[in-house]
């Protein structure tokens, strides 16, 4: 381990992920070795992770998720961690309003006219909003 990796573990956890959305993690981006680790040290994880993987939106029968007309499972929203440490979800209207304040916030930003407090403001709008898709 490298200290870019411990470091990068201390912003992980403020903010306050659950354990075993980590160690799924662990699982979707850890190399072969490492994940057998992981499926040796939690078993009943390593398939439960499985089962989601191959299951329609990660939705297995045990989650009692509403279905849509032809019995399949509902799409789930999409989890986005805020700067501020809070999880919510996004879905529909709530992504096209973040969508049109990035595009408002980017303009801001690359208008060298505009003064200097409200283009630095944008470009802190920016940074917040870097990891929405484009």
């Amino acid at each position: 381990m490298s200290l870019h990796e411990y470091l990068y573990s201390q912003t992980l956890s403020k903010y306050d992920p659950p354990f075993y959305g980590l160690l799924f993690s662990m699982i979707r981006k850890g190399d072969s070795q490492n994940v057998r680790i992981v499926e040796a040290m939690w078993p009943e994880r390593f398939e439960e992770f499985t089962l989601r993987y191959n299951a329609p939106y990660g939705v297995i029968p045990e989650d009692k998720w509403p279905v849509d007309g032809d019995g399949n499972p509902v799409k789930p929203p999409a989890v986005l961690l805020e700067p501020e440490y809070v999880h919510i979800n996004v879905t529909g209207e709530a992504f096209a309003k973040l969508d049109r304040i990035k595009r408002y916030a980017k303009s801001i930003a690359e208008d060298p006219e505009d003064c200097s407090s409200n283009a630095t403001h944008a470009k802190h709008l920016l940074l917040l909003l870097e990891d929405l898709p484009a």
